[in-house]
């Protein structure tokens, strides 16, 4: 909550525009979603690995199956 509550009083006193998260501070994510605020998750992973979970019907397993399980030509 400490880490929380600072986070929220950072983005009340510097009011920014877009939000740039490192993936691994989820107290970030938190005051984002809660205060409303625009913003953008920094990961090293590629888009493809953050939404492939987020696809309805599994959608990320067959709809790009090449990326998910190469199969040597």
């Amino acid at each position: 909550m400490r880490i929380y509550n600072g986070v929220v009083k950072l983005i009340e006193e510097l009011n920014p525009s877009l939000i740039i998260v490192e993936c691994l501070l989820n107290p970030a994510f938190d005051a984002c979603h809660s205060m409303n605020r625009k913003f953008v998750m920094s990961s090293p992973n590629t888009p493809l690995d953050v939404a492939r979970g987020q696809q309805p019907r599994l959608k990320g397993l067959w709809h790009y199956p090449m990326f998910v399980f190469p199969i040597p030509i």
